[in-house]
């Protein structure tokens, strides 16, 4: 996966809040995501998923889980023709 990182710190509330960045690279029967963290410098983890929608929500969610509210994620996709029917089923 070739993904371009932002390299960005959110202040809320008077301290520092992590970012983790979410490629994912789009396939037609499967979506592969990487997850960055920039705080460490490295993947923090790696899983491909069947191409749907709501399994990102999903990850995103588990993600935000962990962290509590000390975590901001941000997600970046291909935007080839698959990609563009990711961002239109989003919602």
């Amino acid at each position: 996966m070739k993904a371009q990182l932002v390299d960005a710190i959110t202040t809320i509330e008077g301290h520092m809040k992590s970012i983790l960045f979410v490629g994912i690279d789009v396939h037609k029967n499967s979506y592969s995501l990487c997850t960055y963290d920039k705080e460490s410098g490295e993947i923090s983890r790696e899983v491909k998923i069947t191409s749907d929608a709501k399994l990102i929500k999903k990850y995103v969610n588990k993600i935000k889980e962990e962290y509590k509210d000390d975590i901001t994620v941000k997600c970046g996709y291909e935007a080839g023709c698959l990609g563009f029917f990711f961002k239109s089923s989003r919602n």
